[in-house]
């Protein structure tokens, strides 16, 4: 019996023991302060940008060749040499381009000593053919005289005053001195005939010349060639050729040097997707980082978009060239570089941490099914008026909206991440515009999507924030905000404030 006894009392101070600690824990639990995570709204900037990639380049880049072929006898420059336009950077063998010259120098003496010979043989063709002419004239006139002498002893002859044989004597001496001028003819003739060919040959003579002169110069500017000199001011950012080294210029010249003009101006050539060439803009502002100063952000400015694609494996892209100030000179040609282009910024804006619209503040069941109910109403009220619908429609109206909140409460409560959820409710939400256009009249339906297009102009979404008071007390308030692509909105609404604290959970222990 006193076992018995013993046995009670235990299960008496065990169940008191069990109160106790369920009234402990109860209070405990109800005067139990809640952790928030909060985040003091404040105002900053915040930019939409695209991202992309590309190479950095002087503006300027010359490569300079040879023109000739020849082995490289002088090696003037190295790579990072700092050069000025027409400085002489190698020197290619000069000695068989300076025989070629000597030769053409020689040939050139040789042609004009044979215009000198030509031109005395044209002055001697000139002294022959005045000789010619003056015997030539001579001839004529003793044979004008003769036939003179002979015709008039002819006609003596007929009245009996001269004998035959004086009129055969005169004219022997006429057809003698008749001959005489033929010939002094054919001399002056092969004299004039003569003197034409030398003056060709004095002009075929100046020809030569000009031909050899031309040689020469030829010969020279090949021997000039043999000078490898810097086009340009600038840097040797390149060299492709070492001292000894053959060089063979064919179709293709061979690139030697290569040299940037200006490395204190530089530009990013980059790709930009025909996706986002649209929001490209000249004058745009530009941030890009390279790997060899991860710690800096260098700034650069839009100047060209190039209008023809590239496309690669389907995928279009435009150039876009970027304008950049290297006066320090620590950029150098062919890093790569990690561009931001700032297409729009928007300065001194109230900010607010996208987690801030996920976080719903513990409301009763009836709460929430009030002011669902509440909200509803609303919109069928304002539609209503809008459209001036009528019974059936707005009967219609509610049945689709309830359909909708049970299908968004549904997503919501399915599994998966917060990006696919919001896919899904845009996707619902597009459903119930569909479906409602097709209840409505054309005239309404018009109405509807001026409503809808009105909407969408403004960019601004609505959505509902918890802000902390002072007193720890929860304030739950309705915001118009601009979505971005960061972890932030733009804040539109007036009635929340920088220093206002809004809740973004609840902080794990």
């Amino acid at each position: 019996m006193f076992k018995k006894f013993l046995n009670k009392k235990y299960y008496f101070i065990v169940s008191a023991l069990i109160i106790v600690a369920i009234f402990f824990s109860y209070f405990s639990t109800k005067n139990k302060k809640t952790d928030y995570e909060t985040h003091i709204i404040t105002k900053g900037n915040i930019k939409n940008i695209i991202s992309t990639s590309g190479k950095l380049k002087a503006v300027v880049t010359v490569d300079v060749g040879s023109q000739i072929t020849g082995q490289i006898s002088e090696l003037l420059v190295d790579f990072n040499s700092s050069v000025i336009k027409d400085q002489l950077l190698a020197r290619i063998d000069p000695r068989s381009f300076e025989s070629q010259v000597r030769q053409a120098e020689a040939n050139l003496s040789v042609a004009q000593a044979n215009l000198k010979m030509q031109i005395a043989n044209k002055e001697r063709a000139k002294s022959e053919l005045a000789s010619s002419l003056a015997s030539l004239e001579n001839r004529k006139a003793s044979a004008n005289e003769a036939e003179r002498v002979y015709l008039q002893n002819e006609e003596l002859k007929k009245k009996g005053v001269v004998s035959d044989t004086r009129v055969l004597k005169f004219k022997s001496e006429y057809e003698a001195l008749e001959a005489q001028m033929r010939s002094a003819k054919a001399n002056y003739e092969a004299a004039l005939a003569n003197q034409k060919f030398v003056s060709a040959q004095v002009l075929n003579a100046k020809a030569q010349i000009n031909q050899k002169e031309a040689l020469l110069e030829q010969s020279i500017i090949q021997l000039q060639h043999t000078f490898i000199r810097a086009p340009v001011n600038g840097t040797v950012i390149d060299r492709k050729v070492n001292l000894g080294q053959t060089v063979a210029a064919s179709l293709n010249t061979p690139v030697l040097f290569t040299i940037a003009q200006n490395t204190k101006k530089m530009q990013v050539e980059t790709n930009v997707d025909e996706a986002d060439i649209g929001q490209i803009e000249l004058g745009q502002y530009v941030e890009f980082s390279v790997d060899a100063f991860q710690d800096k952000v260098f700034k650069g400015e839009v100047i060209q978009i190039r209008q023809a694609p590239t496309v690669v494996q389907n995928v279009v892209t435009y150039g876009v060239i970027v304008s950049v100030n290297n006066n320090n000179q620590i950029l150098l040609p062919g890093m790569t570089a990690t561009v931001d282009i700032i297409t729009k910024e928007l300065k001194n804006v109230i900010l607010i941490p996208l987690r801030a619209l996920s976080y719903k503040n513990d409301l009763s069941k009836r709460e929430k099914i009030k002011k669902h109910k509440k909200q509803m109403e609303k919109v069928t009220k304002n539609l209503t008026s809008a459209l001036n619908l009528d019974i059936t429609q707005r009967e219609k109206l509610s049945l689709l909206l309830k359909n909708q909140s049970k299908s968004i409460r549904e997503i919501n409560k399915s599994f998966g991440n917060e990006i696919n959820k919001k896919e899904r409710i845009e996707i619902e939400k597009k459903s119930f515009e569909n479906k409602f256009i097709s209840i409505l009249n054309p005239k309404q339906v018009l109405k509807y999507k001026n409503i809808l297009k009105l909407k969408n102009i403004t960019h601004n979404t609505t959505g509902k924030v918890s802000v902390l008071r002072d007193n720890d007390e929860i304030y739950e308030k309705n915001i118009k905000f601009i979505e971005t692509d960061t972890n932030f909105i733009i804040v539109k609404s007036n009635n929340i404030s920088p220093g206002e604290k809004v809740i973004l959970g609840i902080k794990k222990r």
